[in-house]
């Protein structure tokens, strides 16, 4: 066979390329400036090497056989002494074959549905010939010489770890071929969910526990009293704003996982970037609630306008409030990874079983403990501590592995994230500061008693927001992975789809709160003076938002 010439290697304009490279003259290869080969890499007649954005990596001493093809926009790395057999196929991107979603590159990006994941091959792995791999599946060699295979969590059409059938063995190691025994039951593959299905799962949860707070804000008025009421309504903004202790770092990590999904960032990075982030939220978590935990008593002093309720007990609820912030925010970190990898059913699942726990479940154990604030405090910091704890759970569960040793703290992977955390902080400033800092400020102004009606109209007209919220929560992945496989076209659909529903929603919604709002507030109630105080407050809070909503897109 003959191979290019070392002038004609060059002038393709590799990534990188090695000393002694042999590429085939009949050989394809396609986006070569993606494609780095290190040095003695041979490559036979008939092979295709098609590089996507994360790119193909070939290290020293490797071997592609004839008729090889390495195709995917996931990146595909093979490992120095490594060997392709004949007929190997490496995918790192794959359609979806569950019958959800059209399929091949000619169907528009919204009516299909390509998983990526980066291809792995560890050093000295031989493939044997015929062999396919797809998105996620990684290797490892093992001390006896032999080959480990394993699939990453993300994709749902990794292979299972493979078969060893009769074959051979040498000293240098085995042969595994994959059977079609490999490849896993139709009903055992994970489906990812559409735009579609994961906005209804999303909004459906929040729509179900906004309803629900509704019905329960007015029994818990009742039950324990305006001034205790007003302390709920304080730890319902505290938690808005201790969400910018964050700088912007939960989005960005959601962000990362979706590259992760797209090929575009590999698994130790991701875990490292997930360890990184885990010191710092935990740092920024004890700081955050060690300063109101230490300062409630100032808090309770002289910003609360306290008139009934004993000022010990109000103390120990604004500490017990600190303690329930820190670990939310704890919990966020972890659900930026879930929302990444696009579990939104799961998400919504959790957020409402446990919204229920802490909005419903409280009444009973209230019931059996005590009536008193406190004890609200008290169940809340259990639930949340239970909650924060599964969200952990199943984000390292998702977290591909990869045979990876636990990464070493280190803050050296958040830098190269930090512009744009710094620019989502931002936003999040912009937003809070527009949308919250009325109510922190009225905390302080208004008795406690007042407080709690003026919180009241305010959690009505936040049902605006519930529509663009679910939307942003949910495009953000989805447009991150199309953007890193280079669908332009497909991320300007979405978007202006996304905008066009989330103006229709807000609006219309804003329109029937400002219209109705006595009528509202009366039925919701059942206060017909409380719901003449806070007539004002609704309507104008309810078209506020829907511009909110409108100018977050």
């Amino acid at each position: 066979m003959g191979f290019h010439s070392r002038t004609a290697l060059e002038r393709m304009g590799f990534a990188a390329l090695g000393r002694g490279v042999q590429v085939s003259e009949l050989a394809s290869l396609h986006g070569t400036a993606r494609i780095a080969l290190g040095d003695e890499v041979r490559i036979d007649d008939f092979c295709v090497l098609s590089a996507g954005a994360g790119g193909i990596s070939v290290g020293r001493n490797v071997h592609i056989a004839v008729f090889c093809s390495l195709i995917g926009a996931g990146k595909i790395t093979l490992g120095d002494f490594s060997n392709l057999s004949s007929r190997v196929g490496i995918y790192s991107s794959s359609d979806d074959y569950s019958g959800a979603f059209m399929t091949n590159p000619t169907v528009p990006a919204d009516y299909t549905r390509v998983d990526t994941a980066p291809v792995v091959l560890g050093r000295h792995v031989i493939v044997g010939a015929g062999s396919v791999l797809l998105p996620g599946a990684s290797n490892r060699a093992l001390p006896s010489g032999r080959s480990a295979w394993s699939s990453m969590t993300a994709p749902p059409l990794a292979f299972t770890p493979a078969s060893r059938r009769g074959g051979w063995a040498t000293a240098a190691g085995s042969c595994w071929t994959w059977s079609s025994a490999s490849w896993p039951d139709r009903a055992a593959r994970r489906q990812r969910m559409s735009v579609q299905g994961s906005l209804a799962a999303t909004l459906a949860s929040r729509v179900y526990l906004a309803l629900l707070a509704l019905v329960m804000l007015p029994v818990y008025l009742h039950r324990l009293g305006p001034e205790a009421y007003g302390l709920i309504a304080l730890f319902m903004v505290l938690q808005v704003w201790f969400q910018l202790l964050d700088v912007g770092l939960t989005p960005t990590l959601a962000r990362e996982t979706a590259r992760h999904r797209a090929g575009a960032l590999s698994a130790a990075d991701l875990r490292q970037l997930l360890r990184a982030l885990e010191g710092l939220f935990g740092l920024l978590a004890l700081a955050a609630g060690a300063a109101l935990f230490l300062g409630a008593g100032f808090v309770a002093a002289h910003w609360l306008n306290v008139e009934q309720l004993p000022p010990n007990e109000v103390v120990l609820c604004v500490q017990l409030m600190a303690l329930c912030m820190a670990l939310r925010l704890l919990g966020e970190l972890y659900r930026g990874v879930i929302t990444g990898f696009e579990r939104f059913a799961w998400l919504a699942g959790t957020q409402a079983a446990f919204g229920t726990l802490r909005l419903v479940a409280v009444l009973p154990f209230m019931a059996w403990a005590g009536g008193s604030p406190t004890h609200f405090f008290g169940f809340q910091l259990l639930a949340i501590a239970a909650e924060t704890a599964l969200l952990m759970a199943q984000a390292y569960r998702l977290a591909p592995r990869a045979g990876l040793a636990s990464p070493r703290w280190s803050l050296a992977p958040v830098r190269g994230v930090l512009s744009f955390s710094l620019a989502m902080s931002m936003a999040s400033v912009v937003w809070v500061t527009l949308s919250q800092v009325d109510k922190l400020l009225l905390s302080g102004l208004l008795s406690l008693a007042d407080y709690g009606a003026f919180s009241l109209a305010a959690v009505a007209a936040s049902a605006v927001l519930l529509v663009s919220g679910s939307l942003a929560e949910v495009l953000m992945p989805r447009l991150t992975q199309l953007q890193a496989q280079g669908s332009g076209q497909a991320v300007q659909a979405l978007y202006s789809r996304a905008t066009q529903w989330a103006g229709m929603a807000a609006w219309s919604l804003a329109c029937v709160l400002a219209v109705f709002a006595e009528r509202v507030l009366w039925v919701w109630t059942g206060d017909a003076a409380l719901a003449a105080k806070a007539v004002p407050v609704l309507g104008l809070y309810a078209l506020g938002n829907a511009a909110l909503a409108v100018g977050a897109f």
